[in-house]
């Protein structure tokens, strides 16, 4: 009986969310078809079309050159599933002219094993700057301006793996940080958690940490609004120093220690407050881009497409499959 009444009760509350989900979506689109009846009824209105497109695209524009002013800085973008990393790395992609990445993300993209890019310069490494005992090596032209982007860093780069990293990758710890001598360039990582990155790359990767604060754009509703399907939207947050980073601190902004109402009578002290937060704490800063959903090509399923033998049923990309599957087919043939 008591069962009974529990699958009854569960039932009862699925039927009442799918309801307010469709009710919620079905409003928003009458109030936005009812819109464009009240435009043919009412042409001035279309004054506020004319205003708000404008605005909406000035303020993509300003979060887009926010964001890849941190990108260009040579950072570390982290944060839980689903919380919008790949979005990201997508995103700053797409506003780059060409990159060298360990995965595919579109067609101005050229995918470059980690292990062949960090180690290009080898035998070179920290010893032959200390000893000024430089082996010359051939140099990747082609690479020469275009930003290298790690996706995944945890995997290949896993911290639990230290003693064979650094017998492996001796030259990457210089490669990192004289990117700028060798090619004119920077790095950007993609890492699920900051500490299980391998401590040498993490510690080499100073400039700054984005954390992925979640996504918009995937749920039940959002993805059948007008307007608004149409976009990924990611909330983010920017540190430029790693202990901040580490413990998600907020900016000084959100943390209310002035009262919004006297505030003013003391704003000797407020500002100095301020000052001595950042200096303690560094830069913190909130963020948010928006992203067109048409513009998502990355694989969030990568790996199953390089390590099992058959083409995964749900992947129709066929453009991109082929390439990694090419780009896979090098490695082994190389070994």
């Amino acid at each position: 009986m008591k069962s009974n009444l529990k699958k009854i009760t569960t039932w009862l509350l699925g039927l009442l969310y799918h309801i307010f989900i469709w009710t919620v979506i079905l409003t928003a689109w009458a109030i936005w078809i009812g819109f464009w009846f009240v435009w043919l009824a009412f042409p001035y209105i279309v004054l506020v079309y004319i205003l708000v497109v404008p605005l909406f695209q000035i303020y993509r524009l300003i979060s887009r050159i926010k964001f890849m002013k941190y990108i260009r800085q040579s950072v570390i973008i982290f944060g839980g599933r689903g919380k919008g990393k790949g979005v990201m790395f997508q995103f700053a992609i797409n506003n780059e002219k060409a990159v060298l990445s360990s995965q595919d993300f579109g067609e101005n993209c050229t995918i470059v094993s980690p292990h062949d890019y960090f180690e290009s310069i080898a035998p070179n490494d920290f010893l032959s700057a200390i000893k000024n005992d430089w082996k010359p090596v051939d140099k990747h032209d082609e690479w020469e301006g275009k930003p290298y982007y790690l996706d995944d860093s945890v995997v290949y780069f896993p911290n639990t793996e230290d003693s064979y990293l650094k017998k492996n990758f001796k030259s990457m710890p210089l490669t990192v940080v004289t990117l700028r001598h060798l090619y004119n360039t920077y790095l950007v990582i993609n890492a699920q958690d900051l500490d299980r990155t391998w401590k040498n790359l993490r510690e080499l990767q100073l400039d700054g940490y984005i954390k992925a604060r979640g996504v918009i754009g995937f749920g039940p509703i959002a993805r059948y609004l007008p307007v608004i399907r149409r976009f990924a939207m990611v909330k983010y947050s920017y540190y430029d120093k790693y202990q901040s980073a580490s413990e998600g601190l907020l900016p000084f902004s959100a943390l209310g220690i002035v009262n919004e109402s006297t505030k003013g009578l003391y704003t000797t002290s407020a500002s100095a407050m301020k000052q001595q937060y950042l200096a303690t704490n560094g830069v913190i800063s909130y963020g948010l881009i928006m992203v067109k959903k048409k513009s998502l090509f990355y694989n969030t399923r990568f790996f199953s497409t390089v390590i099992f033998k058959q083409k995964p049923f749900w992947f129709r990309k066929e453009k991109i499959y082929q390439k990694m599957l090419a780009h896979v087919n090098m490695k082994t043939s190389k070994n």
